[in-house]
Formats: C-alpha cells, structure tokens, sequence
C-alpha cells in the first residue's frame, strides 16, 4: 500500500514538473536531504532554462543555498543574474558572503534550537564568538542549561546558532 502510494505521488510528481527535473524522481523523495537537493537542482535547471535563450548573455549566478526545519522542510536558493562575462568578476565581489555556495553544492543544513525571546536575546550579546572560542561552549556556559539530551548534543545546537542565527528567519507576532 505504502509502495503505490509513493509511486503515485512519484508519478504525480514527475509529471508536473517534467520540463525542470533534473534526474527522475525515484528515490529523491526519500529523505528531506534527498529532496532538497532534487529541489535545489530543479531551480538551476529552471534558471538555465529561462536564460538560455538565443542571444542572452546572462546566466544565474549562485550565491546561497540552505535549508532547514521549522517544522516544514524548508529551501533557500538566493543568486544573482549576471552577464556570463562578469562571472569571475562577481564571485570576486560576493566572495565574502558567510557559507557562499556559488558551485551549486548540496545546500548547508541549518539546525538551530528554538530558542525564546528571551534566551535568544541572553546569547545574542555574546556574539560573534570569539576566534580560537568554542561557540557551543561559550554559549552553554552563558545559557546554563541543557536544551537537548545531553550537554554535547546542546553544545552542538548552540554552535550552529552561533553560526547561522542572523540567517535563520525569526517570525514573530506583534499585537498593534
């Protein structure tokens, strides 16, 4: 039953978004990892597809590719269109941007803790970490409890927020 019910949706799948999939679908739904890659691909297939015109002298450039689980599998592809001849020059210019992924490389894989308002503003002061500073440690030892299962596990989490927590989107709701 499971098995249909995949090829269904593999099937359903294929059919709509035939004229960007990279590679057939069997398997590329099996893992949130295995999907965003197949949707990361899909994307650049798609931006080759539309620049690729007779003519056109612009291609798309990647600049950032993440994704992460705020209890949806989520993506983010970010680029820039560029004239093909300014390429090397525009790598130059964005080579400074933090976890850069112009090779469209299997997206980073962000897994911060959900953290409160209030903890997030208690670690945020701390940041950035120092060089040579282990980023988990320094902010356990500020937080001063365990967020996961084990004090290694928190240390883990914590580093990762220590590193991608200006990236991660922070929604909050306001009353006005």
């Amino acid at each position: 039953m499971l098995n249909r019910l995949r090829k269904e949706v593999e099937t359903k799948f294929e059919e709509q978004f035939s004229k960007v999939l990279p590679h057939p679908v069997a398997g590329a739904l099996a893992t949130p990892e295995d999907y965003a890659r197949m949707v990361q691909l899909m994307i650049r297939r798609a931006a080759s597809v539309a620049l690729d015109q007779p003519g056109s002298e612009r291609d798309f450039l990647p600049v950032h590719s993440m994704r992460y689980d705020d209890h949806t599998q989520m993506l983010s592809v970010t680029g820039v269109v560029v004239n093909r001849q300014e390429i090397a020059e525009m790598r130059e210019k964005l080579n400074a941007v933090r976890f850069a992924n112009f090779d469209w490389a299997v997206p980073d894989q962000i897994n911060i803790p959900a953290l409160s308002a209030k903890e997030r503003h208690k670690l945020e002061k701390l940041l950035p970490i120092e060089n040579g500073n282990e980023a988990g440690a320094v902010l356990f030892t500020e937080l001063g409890y365990f967020i996961d299962n084990s004090e290694a596990a928190t240390k883990r989490q914590l580093a990762q927020y220590a590193d991608y927590h200006r990236e991660y989107p922070q929604f909050v709701r306001i009353a006005v």
